[in-house]
């Protein structure tokens, strides 16, 4: 999931319009840009961390995968938001688009239910292993509905705790955190631009004098 940001044709042409030194000043925008978009990402995932894009989200995952890179440099053109060859980019994916997770190869997902789940699928790996991983695991078949069944643990005589839900699939509802990253980060990433340019425009006279 990725927004790019790029200078329009109009302002490229204007550029090269001035001769010998629009390749310079077309660098000078590309590095500019390349520092607008970065301190985007840096203000996305500081908002996306502290929950305020709608989403729960640690330093690592989706915020560890934000980042700004270069498409193109020659138009100049960045992209701001998780590459595809982030392990996060399919869940940062869905999580902004929604839509619904099915299992590749297993049987169900397994949808923990209490934070001992959560972090046995976030530190022992994937769902097929959870009964080895968390001794005591019984499956409690469902009679009817999309679910498959559940997961618990015996707790006592005649007791027993939740685990996972078994779900053939989960619908994921779209929170759009992408989007209003962007939409919040904008103001920041024009005022960096300008200001790079400027900086950098002026190193470049003064080099030249």
């Amino acid at each position: 999931m990725i927004v790019s940001i790029e200078m329009s044709n109009a302002s490229v042409r204007l550029i090269r319009a001035h001769g010998r030194a629009a390749a310079s000043v077309v660098q000078i925008c590309a590095e500019s840009l390349k520092a607008a978009g970065a301190a985007g990402a840096d203000d996305i995932k500081r908002r996306l961390v502290g929950g305020e894009l709608g989403l729960k989200a640690s330093g690592t995952g989706i915020a560890a995968g934000l980042s700004c890179w270069p498409i193109d440099e020659a138009i100049p053109m960045v992209a701001v938001g998780v590459a595809a060859n982030h392990p996060s980019a399919a869940y940062a994916k869905i999580q902004n688009d929604g839509g619904d997770i099915r299992p590749k190869t297993a049987k169900a997902l397994a949808v923990p239910l209490n934070e001992e789940a959560r972090a046995a699928m976030r530190n022992w790996g994937p769902a097929h292993r959870l009964r080895q991983l968390l001794p005591g695991l019984v499956m409690i078949p469902k009679v009817s509905g999309d679910g498959i069944g559940i997961l618990a643990r015996k707790t006592g005589k005649g007791t027993i705790q939740p685990m996972f839900a078994l779900r053939r699939r989960v619908t994921i509802k779209a929170a759009h955190w992408l989007d209003l990253g962007i939409a919040g980060a904008t103001p920041l990433m024009t005022a960096v631009l300008g200001e790079q340019i400027n900086r950098r425009l002026s190193e470049a006279a003064t080099a030249k004098s």
